[in-house]
């Protein structure tokens, strides 16, 4: 399944304005907006829903389904679901689910930007004022490539481009943004000037830790931040730079395996939880992309965040 936004932004992205298009009409986008998503389920948020050029009606000839907190709110027509998971998982059952589309608005296009892995955006010529913005696009993530365009018209009040926007499945050797102190964020930026992942020899943590255990694959330290509540909390990396388990040769699983050994016999805890970070580190809440393993020995309730910390108040 493949999960794709739709959308039409200005030069300085702007998507909306008072819960409403920003321009008057853009038919040429109108149609290839139809074209894309016909047959497919379409996943919206309740003021976008309300601002649509159906007027608040259901689209034709797709699975409508709206995204709203209010659980005593129906349009007629459309699925509801309360939550952004629920909105896929819905989507999941219905026809077309090859492809779903999440068109709008801003904060659900925010929520579900790590799960895309397509981007149909339309490029309007004008910069508009607005209140509802599409989020950035890093070059490292994202690869764009022209669809074509429009001129501005009796038909179009802008001229525009059609660009799709396809995951590259590279990403930045830190994430910042997962970042869960300050002083991690300051740190985890200073990596990105210095321009080599940590995790592999001779980056900074190689330097800067001492390991506790290593073989000819695998090396492990004590995390700098241990979550709460835990006896033990260590991490387990390959020494090669890769970033799905996919990737892992079966030499390397047979040393990962030595490693749970070693580990069992180390720490002689009553359990021992183990969780993966592979992939998109928006999704999983890891600041480096590179394959790690979080390894814990709970003393109480722990809790694991995936996706990016909540941010302080």
């Amino acid at each position: 399944m493949i999960i794709s936004f739709v959308a039409a932004m200005t030069k300085n992205r702007v998507i909306g304005v008072n819960n409403a298009l920003p321009w008057n009409k853009l038919k040429t986008d109108m149609r290839r907006f139809q074209k894309i998503t016909t047959g497919h389920p379409v996943i919206y948020g309740s003021s976008t829903f309300l601002a649509s050029p159906q007027n608040g009606r259901a689209l034709p000839n797709r699975t409508n389904i709206v995204l709203t907190r209010d659980t005593d709110k129906a349009y007629e027509g459309c699925i509801m679901a309360h939550s952004l998971a629920e909105a896929i998982r819905t989507a999941e059952k219905h026809e077309g689910n090859d492809e779903i589309f999440i068109i709008g608005g801003s904060h659900i296009f925010e929520q579900a930007l790590p799960l895309a892995n397509r981007i149909y955006l339309t490029e309007v010529d004008t910069e508009l004022q607005g209140d509802a913005y599409f989020p950035e696009l890093d070059q490292i993530r994202w690869k764009a490539e022209d669809e074509g365009a429009f001129d501005a018209d009796e038909d179009n009040q802008y001229a525009g481009k059609f660009v799709r926007y396809t995951r590259t499945g590279e990403y930045p050797i830190v994430e910042p943004y997962n970042a869960r102190t300050e002083e991690f964020k300051k740190y985890l930026n200073e990596i990105i000037d210095e321009g080599k992942c940590p995790f592999c020899p001779g980056g900074a943590t190689h330097r800067n830790q001492e390991m506790i255990y290593q073989n000819d694959h695998w090396w492990v330290i004590n995390t700098l931040q241990p979550l709460a509540n835990t006896l033990h909390h260590f991490m387990i990396v390959p020494f090669r730079h890769i970033v799905t388990m996919d990737e892992l040769t079966a030499a390397e699983w047979e040393g990962f395996s030595k490693m749970l050994t070693w580990a069992n016999g180390q720490f002689k805890a009553n359990g021992l939880a183990y969780y993966w970070r592979q992939g998109e580190p928006m999704v999983t809440g890891a600041s480096v992309s590179h394959l790690h393993v979080q390894a814990i020995a709970p003393a109480g309730l722990v809790q694991v965040n995936f996706g990016p910390y909540p941010k302080e108040k």
